[in-house]
């Protein structure tokens, strides 16, 4: 059953399941909307949604409500996907307008049921190519509800490849700032863990408002104060051969306030005294790969570092062995045709 729902004042819409449309979704309550009509025909549903907003004076759907959501899915060939013709943030609502509808991939026809929705929307993604598209993995989706053979991905535990994460201590308040291994679950109200082959997601820049997974504008990244404090903890140690007092301030100023605490008072989370400078050096280093996550500087942090200490860091999280090719990249051929002072022996090594 399709409802032709109004909401006086706002809108007007068609859905299938108006509780969690307009009310869960939207947010309005009983007595605060009206159903106008009501039909099993949504070819006729979709045509009076249409003309009821023009007769209202609301602003038009430019798509037609029964071609809002196509249930055949495109798979791509290559990447052995499904891909939806809507956002991430616009998926949920389009599935369960189509609960019960049958979807068909290459290998199978089955009816959509609140259980796929699920795993659905904890494993779509946003398409690289089209922000207004989103996708899943077949793979992964037939071995979730099938139990077929499909080769899934092997299923990684972050924890055991990246030290930094799970040595994080949880009492840090930046933790839950920016990382999640669950979410609520808007239509069952329970909480579900990430899927296992991507347990940990990163929740920094998450944008409500954003009309887009990928179009959040809260990801705009400055020189904050706290890169000032750990810029001069860390230079005024390797300039003085050892972390001075003030130096040890500057850096347990940032520790502070991500526990919760004064910047200011001394507190049982302080880095102590008494660390060489180069230990010192990486304990900076570690804050700054909490402190900045997401922010664009821990590669040129281990960078900086040295070529064997970066590639002992990656060793470390990935277990993976970097060859220096690796580490830079080639000089473009019409750079070095075009400037007389090069020569094609001045390109990076290994290219």
């Amino acid at each position: 059953m399709y409802y032709l729902y109004h909401i006086p004042g706002k809108k007007i819409g068609v859905t299938r399941n108006l509780r969690t449309r307009v009310t869960l979704m939207q947010g309005y309550k009983e007595g605060e909307y009206e159903v106008l009509e009501q039909s099993d025909d949504i070819d006729y549903i979709s045509d009076r949604e249409i003309e009821l907003q023009k007769s209202y004076g609301y602003k038009r759907d430019r798509t037609l409500y029964k071609n809002l959501f196509k249930l055949n899915m495109k798979v791509n060939p290559t990447e052995q996907t499904s891909t939806f013709p809507v956002p991430v943030n616009k998926l949920k609502g389009n599935l369960l307008d189509n609960l019960g509808m049958e979807w068909k991939t290459p290998d199978y026809s089955f009816k959509l049921e609140k259980e796929h929705i699920t795993w659905i929307m904890a494993n779509a993604r946003t398409s690289m190519f089209n922000d207004n598209r989103s996708y899943i993995y077949n793979k992964a989706f037939y071995e979730a509800f099938f139990n077929q053979d499909h080769n899934p991905p092997k299923q990684v535990n972050l924890t055991n490849y990246f030290p930094l994460i799970r040595d994080w201590a949880k009492e840090d308040l930046r933790k839950d700032f920016n990382l999640y291994t669950d979410y609520v679950d808007i239509v069952t109200n329970k909480v579900v863990a990430l899927p296992a082959a991507e347990p940990i997601c990163f929740r920094k820049y998450r944008d409500g408002a954003a009309p887009s997974g990928s179009a959040s504008g809260n990801d705009y990244y400055f020189y904050r104060y706290a890169d000032a404090l750990l810029i001069y903890a860390e230079a005024a140690a390797m300039a003085e051969n050892g972390p001075s007092e003030l130096a040890l301030e500057r850096l347990n100023m940032v520790k502070r306030r991500a526990y919760g605490l004064s910047q200011t008072a001394p507190s049982a989370i302080d880095v102590k005294t008494g660390l060489s400078k180069e230990t010192f050096r990486e304990t900076v280093l570690v804050e700054r790969a909490y402190e900045f996550m997401l922010e664009f500087k821990r590669w040129f942090d281990l960078k900086r570092m040295g070529t064997p200490y970066l590639k002992s860091k990656i060793k470390e999280s990935l277990n993976k062995d970097v060859k220096d090719v690796h580490l830079l990249w080639p000089i473009p051929k019409v750079e070095i045709d075009n400037n007389p002072d090069m020569k094609p022996a001045d390109q990076n090594p290994g290219y």
